[in-house]
């Protein structure tokens, strides 16, 4: 039977709570990217991967998919 992980134990808790310099350095990337504080600290990051790409007819579908799901569809 699998656990599910609670907040404490995602990576990217490990990665942003992180009060020293290590943790500056992921905090200051998202920043970068437009993504405010209060975005990224105490909330789960998931990655979205995608291997649409030109040259792969078959997964031509696929852009459109990760474009509905960065928007919450």
């Amino acid at each position: 039977m699998k656990t599910l992980k609670t907040l404490a134990d995602l990576r990217s808790r490990r990665w942003f709570d992180d009060a020293g310099m290590r943790g500056f350095a992921h905090r200051q990337r998202m920043q970068q990217q437009g993504f405010r504080r209060e975005d990224i600290m105490g909330k789960p990051m998931i990655a979205i991967l995608n291997t649409w790409s030109d040259l792969s007819p078959c997964h031509a579908h696929l852009r459109e998919r990760a474009e509905s799901v960065k928007k919450g569809f």
